[in-house]
């Protein structure tokens, strides 16, 4: 089992993580996702809970936080089989969202 902190300052924790990793590989393709890709901003306190096989992919940003990339594990391999990748920007949410 692996427990991953992330920390905002040293003496503040504001996420562990419990992982049990069944294997370890590589993500396999390279992603680039735009600035404009629209994001999701959560309320303290909420969970997102996975009940399927998922692969998992650690970003360190700025060697003092962490971002979470978690996909199926269809998703992955479609990903390494070379299938068009796609991100919905923010502009192109409120277009679908709030059509005119």
């Amino acid at each position: 089992m692996s427990y991953i902190y992330n920390m905002a300052k040293e003496t503040d924790v504001v996420q562990v993580m419990k992982m049990y990793p069944q294997h370890f590989g590589s993500l396999g393709k390279e992603i680039r996702i735009s600035p404009k890709a629209k994001v999701d901003i959560l309320a303290p306190g909420a969970e997102i809970k996975y009940n399927i096989q998922a692969v998992s992919c650690i970003i360190d940003i700025g060697g003092n936080h962490i971002a979470h990339l978690i996909m199926d594990v269809a998703t992955w391999d479609a990903l390494n089989a070379n299938e068009k990748v796609t991100i919905e920007t923010l502009n192109e949410f409120k277009d679908k969202v709030f059509k005119k």
